[in-house]
């Protein structure tokens, strides 16, 4: 079961990088509560966290039933990538922050800030230079411990690319890392087409 999951999402993130590659991944633009797509994120990657042992923390600052226009399914598998990388280079006892905030907005559009940070073994600059070409890891070592197919973050940072941003990176071995992008969101008020938000999400998964 384990063994045909690997093979099924790497089967997935060969299509996706093949898509990109010839042109045809195109993003939807489709209304979508921002906290509450977040607020999915996060329930699915507990088991993972608790798994591990590592305390996995969001932080939703000033997004709460922000209505936007973008494609949530892509935006997810962003997010869902870097946290799980994030969940996955962390010792157990240590911590995982997803922070999202709304940096900017006008009446028409928003600008969100991404964050994800960590705590965990860290890269060297050289490493952080070439993590987001397709196939790369750290090094031979990294795969044999943590597994992984290294296309992960270079579909990642294709999907950002095609929402006009770029995911940027600082890490410091041994004290972790941080991956933060922002993006624009056309605003969408008509509500009734999608998911109400009731909550405010801000806690800590152990």
């Amino acid at each position: 079961d384990i063994s045909s999951k690997h093979l099924l999402g790497l089967l997935n993130d060969v299509l996706d990088i093949s898509k990109f590659d010839e042109g045809k991944l195109q993003l939807e633009n489709a209304p979508f509560i921002l906290d509450v797509i977040m607020d999915n994120i996060i329930s699915s990657m507990q088991k993972q966290a608790a798994e591990k042992g590592v305390n996995l923390m969001c932080n939703m600052n000033g997004v709460k039933n922000l209505s936007v226009l973008g494609d949530s399914t892509r935006l997810s598998q962003v997010i869902i990538n870097l946290v799980s990388n994030a969940v996955k280079f962390t010792e157990p006892g240590g911590i995982v922050a997803l922070d999202i905030r709304e940096i900017s907005a006008d009446e028409k559009k928003s600008l969100v800030e991404f964050t994800i940070k960590d705590n965990g073994i860290g890269m060297d600059e050289s490493t952080v230079r070439r993590i987001f070409s397709p196939f790369e890891q750290a090094d031979s070592s990294t795969s044999r411990k943590y597994g992984g197919t290294g296309l992960g973050l270079a579909i990642s940072q294709r999907i950002v690319e095609q929402m006009g941003s770029v995911i940027k990176v600082d890490s410091t071995i041994n004290e972790g890392s941080k991956f933060y992008f922002s993006a624009w969101f056309e605003k969408h008020d008509n509500k009734h087409d999608v998911q109400d938000a009731d909550a405010d999400y801000t806690g800590v998964f152990e």
